[in-house]
Formats: structure tokens, C-alpha cells, sequence
């Protein structure tokens, strides 16, 4: 026996005497490797699918959200049989229809139970009422169900057969004030959403999206869809802890739900048993649509032990001779890019900008690369997304508090501004109160349309003599009742402010079509219809007005302001009264 070959025995020996001592720890260790690589790998997997799920769904949410606070479909709503309403409400569907991503809507009105709808392909098009809801029909439960519980927005699956239809629906109450009118939204396709959401994973990820009570939402088995689990009960439902092995997994799975719940922006990543198999289980909350993400990575299928075979044979045969090189090489080539990278990731996580020191090269700087054009689109689009939120909150903050058909502030910014100026120091200040005579006559004899005219005639004349004088802020106030808040704490010229005002409105004469009138109108301090023939429309307005007083409360003031008007009524209307203590 040579000593060559002696010498490869010994070195065979001693190599596969390393390799049988190493072989545990290094097993534990890339089993170790594995797990640690796994839960980074199911946050980011997460994470992703909740911004790719978020983006179209609140997309789609936003123009649904301005969908119901459309004034033309409010007013239609509040009077679903006026024909011109009735008009106006469908060229303000059809408008809207065009923004949603596919292309379709649905309006479905409280009072007369009509569902309005067209798709992307306007096969409806002058046919947009397809039928009427009705209460009985379990096929329509979603719509008295959503409006019970008040839910301002839901989103759930349904199969339409009225319509034809199976799609992802985005709904919102159509509200004006606290008074539910109906229900708007639109619809996702929901093979485009399973096939962008829930197929397009690597084998072993399972991605299943729930509802805030567990009930599957999107899977990649249909069968488990649990279709307008709005109206089903609770216990009909296919629920994501049917897919759980043991009860002690289910308990773990619901605090999972719980914690994510508690912390929206956060990934909680525990090992389950599913099928049989261990698997890694990550939850996140998507709190814009009150539904959770899950994620069932099973370890076996997508990154198998034995995998690491070979790299465990060729780690025990280069053992000794490759030590110093592979770890050089593996330290300079991978180990410092993957850590930057990894470095990366977590600023790129918690919303920081992303070092532009990333370096490697081959298939590692490629990485590198894609990862920063990923990190640039990332950032790009939550800054443009936080954006559009400050510009949307911005516009419904000054919607909040702005009368819609005046454009004058309404009641409730009025009563923000009276209650600063109720505060210390003291700045003395007077009201104003306008209340447009015989107004119900106007209404009755012209129309709404008419009565709309001469309010915003009367406030745009107001606007002018408070507003845009600088002297203070007008607001429609009720109806027909219009109030001024003016810095003037002096009786003369707060009376010489309302009587120019009072001229101003009795020398106008808004524009109407006298042609389409029958009827006889005269006004005087005692009468409202009469027989005269009627030639013109009088247009007036009784005001009462009030220094109000250092000593004064809110209710006080507006309280003596209103009797003052109600002075001015009782006097002949048309008139200028002064509430004095």
C-alpha cells in the first residue's frame, strides 16, 4: 500500500470523520438558516400581496368613496321620481363609469328599491335600471344588511344571477348627512383578482385572503369562496380554521388575527400544522378594507433539506483544503452584498430612503438592481399615495363644511367660527339673519329649481356686502335662513350694513320664464296667494340683527338674533330688525 494512496485514506477518514461530527450541528444549522429565511421571506411575501391587494381595491374604494358623495346622485336619491333629477343622476352614473378600473357601477336606492347598473362593455345603455330590490329576496339580504349594521364600506365576493355577474364588490352607503339614501360601488373580476392575488405564487405559498371574522374571501380553490358571506350565517360559512390541523393551530391562528389586528403595519409569523405539514403561517392586516392576509408557507415543498446535500457533501470534501478561499470568496462575492441588501430591505420596511451604496456583481448585482427599482417604485407610489390621501382629506375637510348650492360656508363651519369668536379676549361682533319671505309660495308656485336660484341669488348678495368686504363670514344657516357673523359692535352701522343689504335684495328680480306659469301671485304684510294676476316676482327678505354682548352665550345670542327676525316677520316682513336687551 503507497503512501499516496494511504495518505488519501487517512484524508478520506478524516474527512468523512469531520463530516459524520459536523453533520448534526450543520443540519440544525441550515434547518436553523431555513426557518429564519422563511419568516423574512413570508413578511416580505406578505407585505407585498397586501400593497398589491390594497392598490386596485383602494383605488377603486377612493372613486366609490366620491361616487356617494356626488350631489347629483344625493338629490336623486332624495327624490328618486323627479324626472330631471332622474336624468342627471344617469349621465352622473355613466360619467363615473369610466374611471373605474373595469369599467362598471351599481346605484341601488333605499326609498324605491331600484338597482341601477352597466358594465364595460354599455350593454346596458339606456336600460341602466336593471330591477328592483326587494326585501323578501335573499338575493338582495346584502343591501338591507349592509344599510342595518351601518357599515359604511364593504367588500366582499358575490355571484349576481340578475346580473350575471361574479366579481369582488366595493360598496358604500350613499348618505346625506346621517340619512342612508342607498348603496354605490363597483366590481372586480374576480378570475383577474384570484389569478394577480392568489395563483401567481411559488409552489409551496398558499395565499388566502379573510374577512375580519375569518371567512375566506380569495383562495385558490373556488370552492371555498365563501360568495356573499355578508348575508350567510356564521356557521354555513367556510372559514380559514377548517384548513388547521389541531385546536391548539386554531388558537394560534386567532391570536395571530388579533395581534396583526392591534398592529396593522406590523407581519406575525408563527409554525402551524396544515395537513399534516409544518408549516410557516404569517398574518397581516388590511384595515382599509377590514380583511386579513394569510400566508401558508410549507418549508418541505419550497425549500426541502435535501436540497442542501450536495452543499454539505462538497462542504465536507473541501473541508480543509477550501476553508480560507470559500470564506473569502463567500464573504466579498455574497455574504456583505446579501447583507446590504438585507440592510436595505428593513430601511426600505420602515419607510426610509434606500442606500445607494448597494454593490455586487453577476447574478447578486442583478439583484442589487432589480431590488432598487423595486425599492424607487415602492417609494415612489406610497409617496404618491400619501399624497392623494392628504389632497382627498383636505378636500372632504372643506366639503364638511361647505353648503354645496350657495357654496357658502353651512352650519356646522358657522358654528366653529362663532365658537372662536365666543372665546377670550373678547372682539365684539354682531349677527345678521336673513330669512327669505315667503319662500314655500316661491317653491310651490316656481319649482325647487327656481327657489334654488333665488337662494343663491340672496346669498351671493350677501357674500358680497360681509365676505368679500372683509368685515366678516356668511353661511346658509338652514332652508332659507342665512346668517352673516360681522366684526361690528355698534347698533347705526350694523342696521346701515342690513338695510343695504335688505335694498339690494328687494331690487332684484332673478330670471324665469313667466310663459310656463298659471297661477296668481301678490305679497303683501297679510296675504300670500291671491287672485292678482301675476306679473313679476317680489323678491325680499325679513332680517333680524343683534350686537352681541361680552356677557352672552352662543345659544343666547343666536336665540336673540332669531327673535329679532321673527320681529322683522311679525312687523310686514321686508324689514330691518335690532334685538335690543
Amino acid at each position: 500500500m503507497s503512501l499516496n494512496f494511504r495518505f488519501f485514506l487517512a484524508s478520506l477518514c478524516l474527512i468523512f470523520a469531520s463530516f459524520a461530527a459536523t453533520w448534526p450541528s450543520v443540519s440544525a444549522l441550515a434547518e436553523g438558516i431555513i426557518e429564519d429565511w422563511a419568516v423574512r421571506y413570508a413578511e416580505k411575501q406578505v407585505l407585498y400581496d397586501r400593497q398589491r391587494t390594497l392598490q386596485p381595491v383602494i383605488r377603486e374604494l377612493e372613486l366609490a368613496r366620491q361616487f356617494a358623495q356626488s350631489a347629483v346622485l344625493i338629490r336623486f336619491a332624495r327624490q328618486p321620481y323627479d324626472s330631471s333629477l332622474r336624468k342627471n343622476a344617469l349621465q352622473e352614473m355613466e360619467s363615473f363609469r369610466f374611471h373605474f378600473l373595469e369599467m362598471n357601477y351599481f346605484v341601488a336606492l333605499y326609498k324605491t328599491g331600484e338597482y341601477f347598473h352597466n358594465d364595460t362593455n354599455n350593454r346596458f345603455q339606456g336600460r341602466q335600471l336593471r330591477y328592483v330590490l326587494n326585501q323578501k329576496d335573499p338575493a338582495d339580504a346584502w343591501f338591507y344588511q349592509q344599510i342595518k349594521q351601518s357599515r359604511n364600506i364593504h367588500v366582499n365576493i358575490n355571484w349576481d344571477d340578475k346580473l350575471d355577474a361574479t366579481k369582488l364588490w366595493t360598496n358604500v352607503l350613499l348618505k346625506d348627512g346621517e340619512d342612508v339614501l342607498g348603496i354605490v360601488g363597483t366590481g372586480l373580476n374576480l378570475k383577474e383578482v384570484l389569478d394577480k392575488m392568489v395563483q401567481r405564487v411559488e409552489p409551496g405559498v398558499t395565499n388566502i385572503f379573510v374577512d375580519h371574522i375569518g371567512a375566506i374571501q380569495l383562495y385558490h380553490d373556488s370552492n371555498l369562496i365563501n360568495f356573499s358571506s355578508f348575508t350567510q350565517p356564521t356557521k354555513d360559512l367556510h372559514r380559514v380554521d377548517d384548513l388547521i390541523d389541531t385546536d391548539t393551530d386554531r388558537a394560534i391562528l386567532k391570536q395571530s388575527m388579533q395581534d396583526a389586528n392591534k398592529n396593522a403595519d406590523s407581519v406575525i409569523s408563527q409554525y402551524i400544522q396544515v395537513g399534516g405539514k409544518r408549516n410557516l403561517l404569517a398574518v397581516a392586516y388590511l384595515p382599509e378594507i377590514d380583511w386579513y392576509a394569510i400566508t401558508l408557507i410549507d418549508l418541505e415543498k419550497l425549500l426541502p433539506i435535501s436540497r442542501f446535500s450536495s452543499i454539505f457533501i462538497i462542504y465536507g470534501v473541501t473541508l480543509i483544503i477550501f476553508m480560507v478561499l470559500i470564506n473569502v470568496a463567500l464573504r466579498v462575492i455574497i455574504m456583505r452584498p446579501l447583507g446590504q441588501l438585507n440592510k436595505a430591505i428593513d430601511q426600505l420596511k420602515q419607510g426610509q430612503a434606500v442606500s445607494d451604496n448597494l454593490k455586487g456583481h453577476g447574478e447578486i448585482g442583478l439583484l442589487i438592481q432589480h431590488f432598487k427599482e423595486m425599492a424607487a417604485k415602492v417609494t415612489a407610489s406610497q409617496s404618491h399615495l400619501e399624497q392623494q390621501v392628504k389632497e382627498r382629506t383636505q378636500e372632504l375637510e372643506i366639503a364638511t363644511r361647505t353648503d354645496p348650492l350657495t357654496h357658502l360656508l353651512n352650519r356646522r363651519g358657522m358654528m366653529e367660527i362663532l365658537e372662536e369668536r365666543m372665546n377670550p379676549p373678547w372682539q365684539g361682533f354682531s349677527l345678521i339673519l336673513l330669512d327669505l319671505d315667503f319662500f314655500k309660495e316661491i317653491n310651490d308656485q316656481y319649482g325647487h329649481c327656481h327657489g334654488d336660484n333665488v337662494l343663491t341669488t340672496v346669498a351671493r348678495i350677501l357674500k358680497k356686502h360681509v365676505d368679500m368686504s372683509g368685515i366678516g363670514t356668511s353661511a346658509r344657516w338652514g332652508g332659507d335662513e342665512l346668517l352673516a357673523c360681522v366684526s361690528l359692535d355698534q347698533a347705526p352701522p350694523l342696521l346701515a350694513l342690513a338695510e343695504s343689504i335688505r335694498l339690494e335684495i328687494a331690487q332684484t328680480n332673478p330670471s324665469h320664464d313667466y310663459t310656463a306659469v298659471h297661477g296668481r301671485l301678490t305679497i303683501n304684510s297679510t296675504q300670500s296667494l291671491t287672485d292678482v294676476p301675476l306679473t313679476h316676482i317680489p323678491l325680499t327678505v325679513s332680517i333680524g340683527v343683534y350686537v352681541v354682548c361680552s356677557t352672552d352665550n352662543l345659544a343666547e345670542a343666536i336665540h336673540n338674533t332669531d327673535t329679532a327676525l321673527y320681529q322683522a316677520k311679525s312687523d310686514g316682513r321686508n324689514l330691518v330688525r335690532l334685538f335690543r336687551p
